[in-house]
C-alpha cells in the first residue's frame, strides 16, 4: 500500500521542480534577448569620432573598461578589448564608438591634438 502523503508530497515537488526550471530558462532567454536588440540597436546608430582624454582605467576579473572624458568634461565608459589595454590615464586621442559600443581610441601624436 502507498502513502497518500508520499504522492502529493511528490506532485508537489514536481511543480515546484518545473516552474523553478521555467523560471530559469525564461531568464536566460531574456537576457539573451535583451543583449541580441542592444547591439541591433548600437548597429543602427552612427559611428561617432571625437577628441577625448582616458580619464580612468579599471578592471573586474577578465574584463578590463576605461572612462574617457569629451573636451565639455562628459564621461563616457566602455570596455576594452585586449589590443586596447595598453591604455594609460591622461591619454589623448580620438575616440571612435558606435552607441555603447567601443571601437578604437588613436592616442595624439603632437602637444596640439591632432593625430
Amino acid at each position: 500500500m502507498t502513502n497518500p502523503g508520499s504522492n502529493t508530497l511528490l506532485t508537489v515537488f514536481t511543480i515546484v521542480f518545473i516552474a523553478l526550471l521555467a523560471l530559469i530558462i525564461a531568464l536566460v532567454l531574456f537576457t539573451a534577448a535583451k543583449s541580441i536588440l542592444r547591439k541591433r540597436k548600437g548597429g543602427n546608430l552612427p559611428l561617432l569620432v571625437v577628441n577625448a582624454r582616458v580619464a580612468s582605467l579599471r578592471g573586474e576579473g577578465e574584463s578590463h573598461f576605461a572612462s574617457f572624458e569629451f573636451p565639455n568634461g562628459q564621461p563616457v565608459e566602455f570596455e576594452l578589448s585586449e589590443k586596447e589595454i595598453g591604455l594609460a590615464q591622461g591619454d589623448a586621442g580620438r575616440l571612435t564608438f558606435q552607441g555603447e559600443k567601443f571601437v578604437s581610441f588613436k592616442k595624439f601624436t603632437d602637444m596640439q591634438g591632432t593625430p
